[in-house]
């Protein structure tokens, strides 16, 4: 199950990244405070890039659970990060889970043993779990950031609370504020996918590269028409007019003197042979703004 209708809007991504910037700080301008945003940048960039998908396991007792639409939204979906001190409690609090207060962070894995590990653990006491799964390059390319706990908990001198080394926290990711329907690949039953002998390689691997075919192709097909449209050249209203005293002035030569050779087009077949051009280039503009949409209701509808 692909979910892509987000990503084709470019309005959606700008939005998220406006409301990104806005809680990060990063339009933030006083003279007297330096934002920590400019010192520690949490908002997308290269080393943002994960090249595997990331895992959620849930289930009715969790928080952050999908709604209808697919959006996951954590427990402060708002809450402002532009300070060092606000990222290091409130990264603090969310990993240690003895403490139930609300935080802008929903934890991922990129570890199939850590997902069996973890249900294991849930299966007896909390019921069925479901697999949440989504494509950290989608997520990028909404524009939300999503952070390696271990590296932000060294930067933050975050101490691990259950002195268990990290372990706790090595291939542990957040998500910040939300996770839009966009960045979903699909949610998976365990019981079912864990019947999978080989479930990671040969169910969630698979999914996750359709996934990423399906956004190169939705790329390729949803480029800025418009930016080409505005660098052609203006083709005059009166193109009819123009032809028809081009063809009088072949009836009627006004230039007798000049020498015109068979194999040399004149200035006027010249122009609209030009104008030919640019037409004919609107009009294959026009149809690949046509394949566009039907490209887009192909991927963005439920499958």
């Amino acid at each position: 199950m692909i979910h892509l209708p987000q990503a084709s809007d470019g309005r959606s991504g700008d939005l998220m990244r406006q409301k990104a910037a806005q809680l990060l700080g990063a339009g933030f301008i006083n003279p007297f405070v330096f934002p920590e945003e400019q010192s520690h940048p949490w908002s997308v960039n290269e080393s943002q890039k994960i090249d595997c998908p990331l895992m959620r396991l849930w289930d009715m007792k969790s928080g952050s659970q999908p709604s209808e639409d697919d959006r996951m939204l954590s427990r402060s979906p708002n809450q402002p990060l532009d300070t060092a001190k606000v990222r290091m409690e409130s990264l603090a609090t969310h990993l240690d889970h003895s403490i139930w207060e609300p935080t802008p962070y929903i934890s991922f894995t990129k570890s199939a043993s850590a997902i069996e590990d973890l249900a294991a653990r849930r299966s007896m006491k909390r019921g069925n779990q479901t697999l949440t799964v989504i494509n950290p390059a989608a997520r990028l390319k909404v524009g939300l950031p999503v952070l390696d706990v271990a590296t932000e908990m060294d930067h933050y001198r975050i101490p691990d609370p259950y002195n268990k080394g990290m372990r706790y926290y090595i291939d542990h990711y957040v998500c910040l504020w939300e996770v839009t329907g966009v960045e979903i690949i699909g949610h998976y039953e365990w019981e079912e996918l864990f019947n999978t002998a080989n479930w990671y390689e040969e169910v969630i691997l698979p999914a996750w590269n359709k996934s990423n075919r399906d956004l190169e192709i939705l790329h390729a097909s949803t480029f800025d028409m418009s930016t080409i449209m505005e660098n052609l050249p203006v083709v005059s209203n009166s193109i009819e007019t123009d032809a028809k005293s081009s063809e009088a002035s072949d009836v009627y030569p006004e230039h007798d003197d000049l020498a015109y050779d068979s194999d040399t087009e004149s200035d006027d077949e010249v122009e609209e042979a030009n104008q030919d051009d640019v037409i004919r280039m609107r009009r294959a503009l026009i149809s690949w703004q046509h394949r566009d949409h039907t490209i887009l209701r192909y991927f963005t509808r439920d499958r």
